[in-house]
């Protein structure tokens, strides 16, 4: 019974089999949902491996809907249980090439030993360090960029890049703030151990004014900017939808007949955007018509 549990290794939680089927079994996310939604542990493995039919758990109890998705996790179910095979090992530690920038770093690791499983793809993460932080220069951040300072404080790891290289360049970092990076390996069996390295401020090139503003600038601009466009374009569609209904009205009704709500906003039209090049395909042609201009 030992060897049992020491051949599941570590898919005993919940969550470690809900990431096992997502980025070790490669099926999609919404699978990998059922798996955590119905509480699916390795404890479970015999007996879902056992039936893959339409009658079978995995079709019953977690909901698995097609027949390849639920050969293809059976399949890697005994093989677990079976122990062929195991998750890679990387080698050597992560590390950065060359110095770290202000807000950049370059970050290589080794080829994984998949031990006789390929490596499918690397999943590198990051969370930041809030202790290392002087007094001093957690206020200025968080006067310059509270928002920015909550999510950069989160203390959760975050997923940085996922596929299959052995370096990345990070260049999403923010001033004045450490970095903890991990990186692991995945094949068909699991995830190898976490490599880690940990980033100080002290080890990174010093921003100067441009590069410090711009790296807390660039977030807070880009929302404004996307609800900008946004609002810019609800505004548009509400526009071109106004006259297209004005379009279908216009059968045999007399100028004099429109709403003047219509006329007021086709007045406004004709004064700002009557070289738009959809004005000949929306507006009626007598509602654009010199008789309606102000």
């Amino acid at each position: 019974m030992r060897h049992y549990w020491t051949k599941l290794g570590s898919l005993l939680s919940v969550a470690e089999v809900g990431e096992w089927v997502e980025h070790a079994v490669q099926l999609p996310r919404d699978v990998a949902r059922l798996f955590l939604d119905s509480s699916v542990s390795g404890y479970d493995f015999a007996e879902l491996a056992r039936d893959t039919s339409e009658s079978g758990a995995l079709r019953k109890e977690v909901g698995v809907r097609t027949q390849r998705q639920r050969n293809t996790l059976a399949r890697a179910m005994r093989m677990r249980l079976t122990g062929v095979g195991r998750p890679p090992n990387i080698s050597a530690p992560l590390v950065a090439l060359g110095t770290p920038k202000c807000t950049s770093v370059h970050l290589a690791w080794a080829v994984a030993d998949g031990g006789g499983f390929p490596t499918h793809k690397y999943r590198l993460e990051r969370h930041t360090r809030t202790n290392s932080q002087s007094t001093g220069t957690q206020d200025l951040l968080q006067r310059t960029g509270p928002i920015l300072w909550a999510n950069a404080h989160d203390g959760q790891w975050s997923l940085v890049a996922d596929g299959y290289f052995h370096d990345f360049i990070d260049e999403h970092l923010l001033p004045g703030i450490s970095y903890d990076y991990r990186v692991a390996a995945w094949n068909a069996i699991g995830r190898s151990a976490f490599e880690t390295v940990h980033f100080p401020t002290d080890t990174r090139s010093p921003c100067n004014m441009l590069e410090y503003l711009g790296a807390w600038a660039i977030l807070p601009i880009g929302r404004f900017t996307s609800c900008s466009l946004i609002v810019v374009q609800y505004a548009f569609t509400a526009f071109v939808l106004f006259f297209a209904v004005l379009r279908i009205l216009d059968h045999g009704v007399r100028s004099d007949a429109y709403h003047p709500v219509f006329l007021t906003l086709s007045r406004l039209y004709n004064a700002f955007l009557c070289r738009a090049p959809f004005v000949g395909f929306i507006m009626p042609d007598h509602v654009g018509s010199s008789k309606f201009k102000l």
